[in-house]
């Protein structure tokens, strides 16, 4: 069976049973005579309301399949509260869905907590008695238990590598950003359309049309209407506390500064965040239980109250008024998410490109251009004259990693641009594309761009040669002169100067053979603001300011750093103390080991510092420097840190040191670290080692001339050239 036919059967199959369980879900809790249509009518706006649809489109597709198991675990928990006959029975019942429930994804148990607590929460305010209490206790303790015993096999393997576990889950962000954009919604919006508005700007547009208005309003009301007609019936209270608590989380979030501060807390804790605020948590969304089951039951209580067929006309008339008004306001129903999206037919020779590229031999990357501007968005010429959507070409149909999309940083869009300028304008783009390890460039002709400058692709550098065209698409090749294939494109994000006539920074690409890279560049001497100088020599006007001029990438170990430092609020040398002098400066000091005796050159990273203003001051009195023995190796009066990006590491002094332990100290009384965990790097470097692999180097590109600077070794000249 083809994958794509089994995976539209698995959809098929959790959409429908989606349905299946609320409808039975609907039907054992409502006490009306209409209760087949009110459960239809449930399952009906459980499977395909707004937010589960765009969980389908937008790829969430495992959020729905937590939604699946949702209204069954529910039940079970609300039917063991309330009758307490086969307690055991029911609580491995709720473990086994639970189990399941989050079998794709841990995130899911979000989906538990809330309904379950919330109800929890209900059931103890209305029963208020101690029995109540004690028996629900006993029922949650049973069912954690029996649920921890059938998720042994992943719950003691996560226990036995937790530090790892919290340090990668702490890197990933939950709903961060969720907060802040909320700030300019009034309170009225949250309780329309299950929040709708809140989230994609092209539903709250619809509120400024009378139509839209009336209709958001109208929809709220008539669900919460049950109140009155059911307002002693329980589980109808619940329903409608548990709708109007997750819409209203959000407001409480935006605007309670006390609840404001517990979830910022909260989402900071590595596991607790990760688990209760995923990145795809939208506290409506828990709404739709309640608001599928309290739609179903408002239509049958509509129905139940006309006496006459006459009326039932009327309804019907009702109800396709109400259709055709939700297809305008839930974009998603009438298919126009955020109102950019529409089916199009993809041009057969995208899968004629994808076959070609397949077909070349080697690991490379290709060039695509024109590339996509404002948050990779472009128009095709074959979609139908929409104005703009993502440009997923280079996604699907390129098989071969490729340099054109948005990558996320601010680093990325800079390089796009930069490098298709100069394939029109630079005979040297071959040079910048060998060091990405690109072989390929493709043109397409088949988009709306800006500028015909850059459709009209003529590259002016001779080793860039057309190679065939495939439909509107057109293959250039590369000269192998400069492809090189032990030069790998610098894992970390990168600005420098390049003597390639443009200021290129370097993208966080894949690189050949996936081996870590470190960052090598020639430095200049030229003249700028006083950097480092000599002691002797500090009340000079002769400043040193070193850049980046060209660029090798060179195969090595990140751990090969010999001196790794963080810095929390002051610059701290691996894990030493702060120690505060009487004269108001500070002193950092920690121990490192050489194993072969030399000359040793210490290099410095250059990352954003401040000084500090209320130590600012132009006296002879010293600021900073570098003691490694006792011996000063470096002293200055200035740091430059935002003046000179393109400057990676700056060289602060040599050294000579014999094999064994040595000192190092850091004393300063002007300069602070920036921020909080920013790091601080100071580098120990063979002089000698450098210098010969340095040789080696660029012997290989045939660029003798030119100077190499950045080359570090933990283990003293262990290199590797390949």
């Amino acid at each position: 069976m083809a994958l794509e036919i089994a995976q539209r059967i698995m959809f098929g199959l959790i959409l429908f049973f989606q349905g299946i369980t609320m409808y039975f879900f609907t039907y054992h809790f409502l006490n009306v005579r209409e209760k087949h249509i009110a459960a239809l009518v449930s399952s009906i706006f459980y499977m395909f309301n707004p937010w589960f649809l765009g969980n389908w489109w937008t790829g969430n597709f495992f959020f729905n399949w937590g939604v699946l198991f949702l209204p069954l675990a529910l039940w079970v928990f609300m039917e063991a509260l309330e009758n307490k006959l086969n307690l055991f029975k029911k609580a491995l019942l709720l473990a086994l869905i639970c189990t399941f429930m989050l079998t794709p994804h841990i995130q899911h148990f979000f989906l538990l907590i809330y309904p379950l607590f919330l109800y929890l929460f209900f059931y103890l305010i209305t029963k208020r008695s101690l029995e109540a209490f004690l028996y629900a206790m006993k029922f949650l303790f049973i069912s954690v238990s029996i649920f921890f015993v059938l998720n042994l096999f992943w719950i003691i393997p996560a226990i036995g590598s937790l530090t790892t576990s919290c340090k990668y889950l702490s890197i990933l962000s939950p709903l961060r950003g969720f907060r802040d954009s909320l700030h300019y919604i009034h309170l009225i919006e949250y309780i329309r359309l299950l929040g709708m508005g809140i989230y994609n700007p092209s539903f709250g547009n619809f509120y400024s049309f009378k139509i839209g208005c009336f209709t958001s309003f109208f929809l709220t009301i008539f669900v919460f209407s049950t109140l009155l007609s059911m307002r002693k019936d329980r589980n109808v209270l619940f329903f409608i506390i548990s709708a109007f608590t997750f819409t209203l989380i959000p407001v409480l979030i935006a605007k309670v500064w006390i609840i404001q501060d517990i979830y910022i807390k909260l989402i900071n804790v590595p596991i607790v965040g990760i688990v209760m605020f995923p990145r795809s948590l939208r506290f409506p969304q828990l709404a739709v239980l309640p608001y599928s089951f309290l739609i179903g039951l408002s239509i049958a209580l509509l129905l139940s109250k006309m006496e006459q067929w006459r009326n039932y006309f009327k309804c019907l008339f009702l109800l396709i008024f109400i259709s055709i008004v939700l297809v305008n306001v839930y974009p998603m129903v009438g298919g126009d998410m955020g109102g950019h999206f529409r089916p199009v037919k993809i041009p057969v020779y995208y899968k004629e490109l994808e076959g070609w590229v397949k077909r070349q031999v080697g690991d490379f990357k290709l060039f695509i251009t024109p590339h996509a501007y404002w948050w990779s968005n472009i128009k095709y010429t074959w979609t139908k004259n929409i104005v703009r959507h993502t440009d997923f070409i280079p996604v699907f149909y390129i098989p071969k990693a490729s340099i054109q999309k948005l990558p996320g940083t601010g680093f990325d869009k800079g390089i796009i641009g930069l490098a298709d300028l100069s394939i029109h304008n630079s005979p040297k783009v071959s040079k910048i594309l060998a060091l990405l390890n690109v072989k390929y460039i493709v043109h397409r002709k088949d988009v709306e761009y800006f500028s015909n400058i850059l459709l009209d692709f003529e590259p002016l550098d001779r080793q860039i040669k057309f190679k065939k065209s495939i439909g509107r698409c057109d293959f250039y090749k590369v000269s192998e002169e400069y492809f090189l294939p032990h030069i790998y494109p610098s894992i970390t994000p990168t600005l420098a100067t390049g003597d390639i006539d443009t200021l290129m920074p370097m993208t966080e690409t894949k690189y050949l053979d996936n081996k870590p890279v470190l960052l090598f560049t020639e430095q200049n001497e030229t003249f700028g603001l006083l950097l480092m100088a000599d002691r002797n020599k500090a009340h000079s006007l002769s400043f040193i300011v070193h850049r980046g001029e060209s660029f090798v990438f060179k195969d090595s170990m990140p751990e090969d750093l010999a001196i790794d430092a963080t810095a929390y609020s002051l610059w701290l040398i691996a894990d030493s103390k702060k120690q505060d002098k009487a004269d108001g400066s500070w002193l950092i000091a920690d121990r490192f080991e050489v194993k072969k005796a030399g000359v040793y050159e210490i290099w410095m990273e250059n990352r954003n510092h401040q000084r500090d203003t209320n130590q600012y001051e132009y006296t002879n009195k010293k600021k900073w420097n570098i003691e490694v023995d006792g011996k000063e190796i470096a002293y200055s009066f200035w740091f430059l840190a935002d003046s000179n990006k393109a400057q990676k590491y700056i060289k602060v002094g040599e050294v000579e040191l014999e094999e064994g332990k040595h000192k190092i100290e850091v004393c300063s009384s002007l300069f602070v670290a920036h921020g909080k965990d920013k790091k601080i790097k100071l580098i120990l470097v063979s002089k000698k080692e450098r210098e010969k692999v340095e040789k080696e180097i660029w012997e290989r590109i045939n660029q003798p001339e030119t100077e190499v600077a950045y080359i570090f070794s933990k283990d003293n000249g262990k290199f590797w050239v390949p």
